[in-house]
């Protein structure tokens, strides 16, 4: 164990990143069931799908090892662990990092095909420019990768105290560099992914409703877009060799947030059919009930007469919705239809129906009236 008279106080984190990282990991493997149960069900599986299982594999072993490294005193300053204690969670660490580069490329992969699948042949530069970004985040995947391993003539030198091995190895201050030029590509791909939807969506002839729908379910990506330029944000970390443990803790749990997300966001729009399936009925029954209590209150707001029925009866109404009609019409064959077709409500006794107001006449075929009151008696 490492000594120092002006030692920071031992505080150990693991209960944290352990029970951050176990909803995490909870809540991406119950998505990715729900999502090759929702698949299963109509049949239908595609590369995205298998990408995504990939993924969720993955991040299975990243979980792991962040239990592994929480427990082994990864989350203590070095000053306090053994040098082989030390070496070991060193070593987990950037083994953990190597896995994470992985896991976000494919998980990028998985993202990227999905929205092809979704897509379709609708827009070619659309297309084209999710193909881009995947070739880009693969490529810049792999090399990530292989500079994380080759910092050293031996990988080993990377977990090794000895002070001549380190020396050996490149400036931490590059591979800091490129991996902050990595996670801000992979913030910007997380945003392109999310937008790119949107800009084909808001030109669908659909309802607002759907629209703002549709752009929800297919723009989550922006969530995983804040979390890597969090993440990007700290990866300045990487330089610090002396205290590298304590100093990466946040990175490890913003990693580790990013990947969550990233699948989360990811299948919520192929669950649908389960959604459909289990939910869709009761809001059907929901959404027509409500429109029939629309309709009826709309049409008893537009009835014409309410009739009191018995032995003996005095009706009276007004024709409101008539004088609407009469004041809109504008030409001698509507109103000629509007007096035909009304025929059979006028009173049988022409002296039964009165009018007041000042009359007009329209173009010489009908008088318009302003008021109507008109009285039916019952008779024996």
């Amino acid at each position: 164990m490492s000594s120092s008279t002006n030692a920071p106080p031992d505080i150990d984190r693991s209960t944290t990143m352990i029970a951050v990282y176990a909803v995490e990991y909870g809540l991406s493997l119950l998505f990715v069931i729900l999502r090759v149960w929702a698949r299963l069900s109509i049949r239908s599986t595609s590369w995205d799908d298998y990408f995504m299982v990939a993924t969720c594999a993955l991040f299975t072993s990243v979980a792991a090892l962040a239990v592994l490294y929480a427990t082994s005193g990864g989350t203590r300053h070095p000053v306090y662990l053994e040098r082989d204690q030390e070496a070991f969670v060193t070593e987990i660490f950037y083994i953990s990092q190597a896995v994470h580069i992985i896991t976000i490329g494919v998980g990028k992969l998985a993202i990227g095909s999905l929205l092809l699948r979704l897509l379709g042949p609708v827009s070619k530069w659309r297309r084209y420019g999710i193909w881009l970004l995947m070739v880009l985040i693969s490529i810049f995947s792999v090399l990530a990768l292989v500079f994380s391993l080759v910092q050293c003539p031996d990988p080993a030198d990377l977990w090794n105290p000895d002070p001549k091995a380190v020396t050996a190895c490149w400036d931490p201050a590059i591979q800091s560099k490129f991996t902050i030029f990595f996670g801000s590509l992979s913030s910007a791909v997380d945003f392109a992914f999310a937008l790119l939807p949107i800009t084909l969506v808001w030109k669908l002839h659909l309802t607002l409703r759907k629209k703002i729908g549709l752009v929800v379910l297919l723009g989550g990506g922006v969530l995983s877009g804040i979390c890597a330029a969090v993440k990007a944000d700290q990866l300045a970390a990487l330089a610090n060799r002396d205290d590298l443990l304590w100093a990466t803790f946040d990175l490890y749990l913003w990693s580790g947030a990013e990947i969550s997300l990233m699948i989360i966001c990811g299948c919520v729009p192929t669950i649908k059919p389960l959604w459909d399936r289990f939910f869709g009925g009761m809001l059907s029954r929901t959404r027509k009930e409500s429109n029939q209590q629309s309709r009826s209150h709309h049409s008893q707001s537009k009835r014409w007469t309410t009739l009191f029925r018995g032995q003996k009866h005095r009706a009276g109404f007004e024709l409101s919705s008539i004088n609407y009609s009469l004041d809109n019409i504008t030409h001698p064959t509507e109103a000629n239809a509007f007096s035909n077709n009304n025929r059979r409500n006028r009173p049988r006794d022409s002296k039964d129906a009165t009018s007041t107001g000042p009359a007009q006449e329209i173009e010489g075929v009908i008088q318009v009236s302003r008021e109507f009151h008109v009285d039916w008696t019952d008779r024996a």
